[in-house]
């Protein structure tokens, strides 16, 4: 079982992907149409960053967005992107705190499987 599935596995995930910031799908689970998400988070982090930059921000390490019938995370490391679909009504602040706990003695590198 890879690790973005014992992420899937926690109750509030709906699905999620991992990519590369360029928009490569490197893993994805109960996603619909995965490699065009992908490709549409690659796009997106990469403007948020570049305006991040501009504004004098640090560097990036979490998106947080929230619509009304799903929210997602998105959390970056070194070239990866993890975005994880989440029920809209679950909490936010709970799940960051599982996913720190499981990533705490691990890279996301070692999460995805990537050496």
């Amino acid at each position: 079982m890879s690790k973005l599935e014992k992420i899937i596995n926690l109750k509030e995930v709906i699905g999620g992907i991992i990519c590369d910031k360029s928009g490569t799908l490197l893993e994805h689970a109960n996603t619909p149409d995965a490699e065009s998400v992908a490709a549409v988070t690659g796009y997106y982090v990469n403007l948020i960053i570049q305006c991040g930059e501009s504004l004098g921000f640090d560097v990036l390490s979490r998106i947080n967005l929230t619509g009304k019938d799903l929210s997602c995370i998105v959390f970056l490391e070194n070239n990866f992107v993890q975005s994880i679909y989440l029920d809209p009504s679950s909490s936010q602040t709970e799940f960051e705190k599982k996913i720190h706990a499981m990533k705490r003695n691990s890279s996301l590198n070692d999460l995805v499987g990537i050496k």
